[in-house]
């Protein structure tokens, strides 16, 4: 070899030698193993933070739940964001397009489609609904209160028959969206609009 290729000899082994002795905590067993035992996330430095054995069970489980439950429906919104398919496509891993699978971590059960940000942040929260409720009274008296109305909607179906509902929200077009998704098509429209505060 030369003086300037020996200069910029490179072993790019993606051997984790660096990690040896070090230790890690499955998520999912929480088994201490070492850091070897753990996959790099997709496209990133850092390591996952379940064991390749357990991330290999949950890979096999998602892929099950694929085959028996499809991909949701055209038209379909994220249940938490309410964003559509164009919405939220490329804000997560490329691979699995704009939604993501959801499913119970104690039971293995389906639970339905969400965005990648949505199917993250209920992750970070370790799916505990107390802590999500923590965080909503956190954010409620600075925020989400403040920027709430009350809304009085006027609903025709297809039929022309009407009803009145009465909706608090933050965000009117979100909920009407959400409302409407079950049911079979109406218009609407606000009738009367006050600020909470």
């Amino acid at each position: 070899m030369g003086e300037i290729e020996e200069q910029f000899d490179f072993n790019f082994s993606f051997v984790d030698n660096h990690y040896e002795g070090e230790t890690k905590v499955c998520n999912k067993c929480d088994k201490e193993l070492p850091l070897s035992c753990f996959g790099f996330h997709s496209a990133s430095n850092y390591l996952r933070p379940e064991c390749k054995k357990c991330n290999n069970k949950l890979a096999k489980l998602r892929k099950q739940l694929k085959e028996i439950y499809g991909m949701p429906p055209l038209g379909y919104l994220c249940p938490i964001c309410g964003g559509s398919e164009e919405e939220v496509k490329g804000k997560g891993n490329k691979l699995n397009g704009a939604w993501v699978l959801d499913h119970c971590h104690e039971e293995d059960t389906f639970r339905g489609w969400l965005c990648h940000k949505c199917n993250r942040g209920i992750g970070c929260f370790n799916d505990n609904i107390n802590r999500l409720i923590n965080a909503t009274n956190y954010l409620t008296p600075n925020k989400i209160f403040k920027q709430m109305k009350t809304y009085k909607i006027k609903i025709t179906d297809e039929q022309g028959n009407t009803n009145i509902l009465e909706i608090t929200s933050t965000d009117i077009e979100w909920s009407m969206k959400q409302y409407q998704r079950p049911r079979k098509p109406f218009t609407w429209e606000i009738q009367e609009e006050k600020d909470n505060l």
